[in-house]
């Protein structure tokens, strides 16, 4: 019995979407930010009312239709969703938190 072609595509997306989580893991202007972010309470304040500005600010560069939230008590995350064909999704989120350090979830629907 192989493996159902539904089952496959899933497959491919939730790749995709872990190699997306990847490159933001590495991405050094992301971890500079970051860096900047944990050393610096009172830019945490500015970016939490707009993470966005920040984000374009330093030339970060994000997955298309990704939505950046920030806390000022310090924590960021990127959600993201890949649309597949035939009405399917798979949503990821990658944080990060001086208490939790990088999390990510990935998940098909």
């Amino acid at each position: 019995m192989s493996i159902p072609a539904k089952h496959l595509k899933k497959l491919n997306y939730l790749v995709q979407a872990h190699q997306i989580i990847v490159k933001l893991g590495t991405d050094k202007k992301i971890l500079a930010a970051l860096n900047e972010l944990s050393e610096n309470p009172e830019l945490r304040k500015q970016v939490a009312k707009d993470p966005a500005a920040y984000i374009k600010r330093k030339g970060i560069s994000l997955p298309r239709g990704a939505k950046v939230t920030f806390r000022e008590n310090w924590g960021g995350e990127i959600n993201f969703v890949i649309s597949t064909p035939g009405g399917g999704s798979v949503s990821a989120s990658a944080s990060y938190s001086d208490s939790e350090g990088f999390q990510c979830e990935v998940k098909a629907q």
